[in-house]
């Protein structure tokens, strides 16, 4: 058998294209006859796990045009000599290739394909003398040369039984897609351009590999600490800008999003792993340079049509989207469409983009990244600013973490930490205090600053002059009034802190916000009517002390106990549970506090406090509990140092 294999230089090859399979098989019919009766030639049948799409037109079972494919005859012992791949052309049940091939009836045959078969960038690796290298080189076209590169295979068919060969026909490259929307209402905006940046363009897909299906889709971990479904390999340096020119400009405006590269225009890019990118501030079209250090970003150039000659260019790092908590580099896997968010009012540096992930052909919106159309004002433009509803506590107060030093808490229903002591804050203040120790110029702060806005650990009197408690910057004291609005006093509704970077103050849930670390999302602090238990009167038309019961974990002791963790990890057993919106619960542990006049420790164990953005008067709005008292509306010496709960946008 294998002695006519070998003299009658017979070739055995598969067929790859939308969904469709071809086979190669013995040359001489005459001898082939001796080995087979009656004759069968080999016949394909295609079709694809879902529709396909590519940047001309959806590419389905009924219009795949062509497709190229191979294989290996596991009789086969010695070299291939004739292991010349098959084109194929037609449709549907028509699909034709010339010279036929025939089943050399016994052993199996491994079938590999793709389409289309003159696919530009294709270079057909498989090997006559090592067959086990089933593989191809790519490079991915320019954008007005894309179009959708597909893979098929089907191992182990039997040449004892002929049978049509249904080859299911998979994306083999990733799909990008862009939509953008203001980040405030009432604005519009003209988008005069967009690229990504430092992407790979070529590298080698493995056909033989075991992840490549014969039939339903890609097996994805969905896992951002697992491996990521690459599958290439090779790739080259990061060094292809894909950059798009729109005549006419796309128009954003409103609150829903905009599209700018969508449907048959999504850019196809190899699978990779990208590298993090970092805070790039917005700059002037003139003045910009686009960054050739080998990470990534997505750049947009844009302007407002209040300001339609002022043209800026914003360069958005985009992180792991899937779990964002773990800060990793985003990777394109294979057979995935990734659709970037970007919001194009903001502050004057961009640190992440959000992104959906989908399968390929997904319509976007199946879960849309969880943004705030409306950005909570500048109080310096604002008196005030009334926050929609937010969604959920964090799972704790702010701490510091050592081991990527940087600040951090836990997302909405995380428990892991929610015993977690927390670090204090001065109301409106962007500054970690440490709740360890007697104040002094030992004490450690955390101080805005380093790469993505991670926090730079230092003492008090090197971040604030002497280490004076005073020193440290808190939220300005304009006066507010006390008059109540229908019942409701609107310094308990209303916030006076939004994200400012001046002097080391605002809101330092919004200044968290999507740097490395911080759960995904946008997140305040809250206001004051948000620490309102359901079990209280709403409205509340005198704030004052309730006594409820309180759901601590221990005893409450007679008095404080004593810090012994300077990053805000030291854990109280004892605490408030707060039930909001029906039936959710937060838990806050009794933190104590640093004073307000000379930042001496005290309360630990005994009272609970929380920073709200509301005002009164002078003063700032808190919670604050002890074993037997809750009250949501405290009204506090902003010097005071209390712990920060922020709530998600």
């Amino acid at each position: 058998m294998k002695r006519f294999i070998h003299s009658t230089r017979s070739g055995l090859f598969a067929a790859l294209a939308g969904g469709l399979a071809v086979f190669s098989g013995c040359q001489n019919t005459e001898e082939i006859a001796s080995l087979s009766d009656p004759l069968t030639n080999v016949t394909f049948a295609a079709r694809t796990n879902r529709s396909l799409s590519t940047r001309a037109a959806e590419t389905t079972t009924g219009d795949v045009a062509t497709f190229n494919a191979f294989g290996i005859w596991s009789e086969n012992s010695e070299p291939l000599v004739n292991l010349a791949p098959a084109s194929v052309s037609g449709g549907n049940s028509n699909w034709t290739y010339d010279p036929k091939q025939y089943w050399p009836g016994l052993g199996t045959i491994d079938f590999f394909a793709y389409s289309p078969d003159a696919a530009d960038g294709v270079i057909a690796k498989y090997s006559s003398s090592d067959y086990s290298d089933m593989s191809i080189a790519y490079t991915v076209p320019d954008i007005d040369d894309q179009e959708d590169l597909l893979v098929a295979v089907k191992p182990g068919v039997s040449c004892t039984r002929p049978e049509v060969v249904t080859l299911t026909f998979h994306h083999a490259l990733s799909r990008i897609q862009l939509k953008a929307r203001p980040a405030s209402s009432g604005t519009t905006y003209n988008v005069h351009g967009a690229a990504f940046i430092n992407l790979s363009n070529s590298g080698t897909l493995e056909l033989n590999s075991t992840d490549i299906p014969a039939s339903d889709g890609f097996v994805y971990s969905d896992d951002a600490a697992g491996t990521p479904l690459v599958l290439w390999t090779g790739q080259n340096t990061a060094e292809t800008d894909y950059g798009f020119d729109f005549d006419p400009k796309v128009v954003v405006s409103g609150s829903d999003y905009s599209d700018i590269i969508t449907g048959d225009e999504s850019l196809l890019v190899l699978p990779q792993t990208t590298v993090l990118g970092e805070r790039i501030a917005i700059a002037d079209e003139a003045d910009a340079v686009d960054p050739i250090d080998g990470k990534f970003y997505v750049k947009i150039v844009y302007s407002s049509t209040d300001a339609p000659e002022d043209v800026l260019v914003k360069y958005f790092a985009v992180r792991e989207p899937l779990n964002p908590a773990l800060n990793k580099p985003l990777t394109f896997e294979i057979g995935r469409s990734y659709t970037f968010v970007v919001d194009l009012s903001g502050s004057d540096y961009i640190n992440f983009a959000d992104v959906e992930v989908t399968g390929f052909d997904n319509a976007f919106g199946e879960d849309l990244p969880d943004t705030d159309i409306n950005e909570d004002p500048d109080p310096a433009e604002a008196a005030s600013y009334t926050p929609k509803a937010h969604k959920g506590f964090a799972g704790s107060n702010i701490y510091w973490d050592d081991t990527n030093k940087r600040l951090t808490f836990d997302d909405v229903d995380v428990t892991t930490h929610k015993n977690y002591q927390g670090l204090y804050f001065k109301w409106g203040s962007l500054i970690g205090i440490s709740p360890s120790g007697d104040w002094g110029g030992a004490t450690v702060l955390y101080s805005p600053g380093g790469i993505n806005g991670m926090y730079i650990s230092t003492t008090a009197s090197a971040l604030v002059s002497g280490g004076t408690w005073t020193n440290i910057a808190v939220g300005d004291a304009t006066n507010f009034s006390t008059t109540p609005i229908n019942g409701v006093t609107d310094y308990r509704t209303n916030g006076y802190v939004s994200f400012l970077n001046d002097t080391y103050k605002g809101d330092i849930c919004a200044y968290l916000s999507g740097r490395p670390g911080v759960p995904a999302g946008y997140w305040r602090l809250p206001v004051s009517a948000d620490f309102e238990p359901d079990t209280f009167p709403n409205p509340f038309t005198s704030p004052g002390q309730y006594t409820i019961e309180l759901g601590g974990l221990g005893t409450w002791p007679a008095s404080a106990g004593t810090s012994n963790k300077t990053d805000g990890t030291f854990e109280v057993v004892n605490g408030y549970t707060l039930t909001y919106g029906g039936s959710s619960t937060v838990f806050f542990p009794a933190s104590g506090n640093r004073n307000g006049s000379a930042g001496a420790l005290s309360n630990l164990g005994v009272n609970g406090y929380a920073w709200s953005s509301s005002a009164d008067a002078a003063n700032g709005r808190s919670l604050g509990f002890d074993g037997t008292t809750v009250n949501p509306a405290v009204s506090d010496n902003r010097a005071f140092g209390f712990p920060a709960r922020c709530v998600k946008k």
